[in-house]
């Protein structure tokens, strides 16, 4: 689960859980906002592999998913940065030539480049 914790008075509120799956934080958005990897799966059924972003108490918004009969065969989606143009995740692949480069903007997410290109900030 992801817990959101105040500093000031030293509450915390759990933001997202999904039972029965590990949940793991990967990173924030600019505005504090929880990007999660949800991942799960067991002996007799496919694995799977989700990242999401919490929105607020219980809500939460899919950016990608998938699924897998093995865990062999789910990518090592990273989160990389947000800019002006969205959210950046790469997948680096076996090595970095077979790797892919998303962008998550408006609502969908779209491989912008093959290869594993890290975002550094914005171009000049």
């Amino acid at each position: 689960s992801v817990a959101r914790l105040s500093l000031g008075d030293k509450s915390s509120q759990v933001w997202f859980v999904d039972p029965g799956n590990a949940v793991s934080l990967i990173g924030l958005t600019t505005d504090d906002q929880p990007i999660v990897q949800v991942q799960g799966g067991t002996d007799s059924g496919p694995e799977h592999l989700e990242i999401r972003i919490v929105r607020s108490v219980g809500q939460s918004e899919l950016i990608y998913s998938i699924q897998s009969g093995t865990s062999a065969g789910l990518p090592a989606i990273q989160f990389d940065l947000q800019d002006s143009n969205g959210l950046w995740f790469t997948d680096p692949g076996p090595n970095r030539n077979l790797g892919k480069t998303y962008l998550f903007a408006g609502g969908n997410l779209q491989e912008v480049y093959q290869g594993a290109a890290v975002p550094r900030g914005p171009c000049l």
